[in-house]
């Protein structure tokens, strides 16, 4: 008889309580499980947008200051146009609807599926002589998760808007 008693007497959890804590830690851990992976999914989407937005705006700075930094330029069409540099170098770029190559070399951003370039020839107000070439170029990028469009207007730099209007007054 002090045998059952001596059972009765121990603490210690019953197999209901044991199966409550299961069925609650279970339901706990999946509901943080998906709470990670909805995030984890949010800040992909989230990461590559930036990454996009900013390459994007890495490819008009790159071309806005190509544009301050010529003396001419050589040619201007729909789907290129090319510089010469104060050092003689010359800048080509080039695009087809799906890549952007700036001598011959990809600078379409990673993610996009399309590239859309335009470039036009403005320009600004002033006399005969200070009247200097106002470059508006936009870019429009899509991409599975984002439809971005980004505008710059780009001139040439002051030092060498002389040599610049004297070379399109020579054509």
């Amino acid at each position: 008889m002090k045998f059952f008693t001596i059972i009765k007497q121990e603490d210690g959890f019953t197999i209901q309580e044991i199966l409550v804590v299961l069925i609650v830690g279970s339901i706990l851990i999946g509901l943080s499980l998906s709470l990670f992976l909805f995030t984890d999914k949010l800040f992909i989407t989230w990461s590559g947008t930036s990454d996009l937005k900013s390459e994007t705006n890495r490819i008009l700075y790159q071309i806005a200051f190509d544009i301050q930094q010529s003396r001419e330029i050589i040619e201007h069409t729909d789907t290129s146009f090319v510089l010469s540099r104060n050092v003689g170098r010359v800048i080509r770029y080039s695009y087809n609807g799906k890549t952007m190559l700036r001598n011959n070399v990809d600078m379409t951003p990673r993610k996009a599926a399309t590239l859309k370039m335009k470039v036009v020839e403005e320009h600004t107000l002033g006399g005969s002589l200070e009247r200097a070439p106002l470059f508006h170029i936009s870019v429009l990028i899509q991409s599975a998760v984002l439809d971005y469009t980004s505008q710059i207007d780009a001139a040439p730099a002051s030092s060498s808007r002389m040599l610049f209007l004297q070379s399109q007054m020579h054509k």
